[in-house]
């Protein structure tokens, strides 16, 4: 494999749902490297796990052909109403799991960390109780990052650079932990969550690099 990647929490995965995993989105290609990540755990994408795409991809001619045959779902979780993760809501009622990015974007922070969360998860776990387990990665960006030339010429040099991404799966987080189910309430225990578990990513990153 070009990309040497380490995994901490595999046993954390559940085998069935409803579930949600939410991710850290830090580049364009960590939806891939999941999707690879997740076959080899015995998670693969279709009608059990569903990935959640902007309507960006659906809509274009290079892209929609390719997450249509992923099994994903579209969602405009930056129109700000609660209608727009209809789509998820209803996977989640048919006892499917969900993985989504919460921060919404592809935009990153300098040292990769989380990002603010936008309201759409919330909205899906008002209404839906299911357990959210926290996945977080020490970061695609290794892989390729920037526009789709910089990230193309990156990942085609990655079998020569073997760049390594760390990756951690945290314990589910149960319902009961955000209750009453608050939306701002959600919204920081899932954050918080989330963070924690990115952390230890940074450190397996950093140690591997030392």
């Amino acid at each position: 494999m070009a990309i040497r990647t380490e995994v901490v929490g595999a046993e954390n995965l559940p085998r069935q749902g409803p579930a949600v995993i939410i991710a850290n989105h830090t580049s364009m290609v960590d939806p891939i490297m999941l999707l690879g990540l997740l076959g080899r755990l015995g998670l693969h994408a279709g009608p059990k796990l569903r990935f959640v795409a902007s309507e960006i991809v659906f809509n274009s001619k290079l892209t929609r052909g390719l997450v249509q045959g992923a099994g994903m779902i579209p969602a405009g979780f930056r129109r700000a109403s609660p209608e727009s993760v209809r789509p998820v809501m209803t996977a989640l009622e048919r006892d499917e799991m969900v993985l989504l990015y919460p921060e919404g974007d592809v935009q990153s922070t300098s040292d990769g960390a989380p990002r603010k969360f936008r309201p759409g998860i919330a909205w899906v776990l008002e209404k839906i109780a299911v357990p959210v387990i926290p996945l977080a990665h020490h970061d695609a960006r290794v892989v390729g990052d920037g526009r789709v030339p910089q990230v193309a010429l990156r990942g085609a040099t990655a079998i020569v650079r073997r760049p390594h991404w760390a990756v951690v799966i945290g314990q589910p987080i149960q319902p009961s932990e955000w209750a009453p189910a608050e939306r701002e309430r959600i919204l920081t225990v899932l954050s918080e969550r989330l963070t924690r578990v990115w952390q230890q990513a940074r450190d397996l990153a950093n140690k591997s690099a030392s």
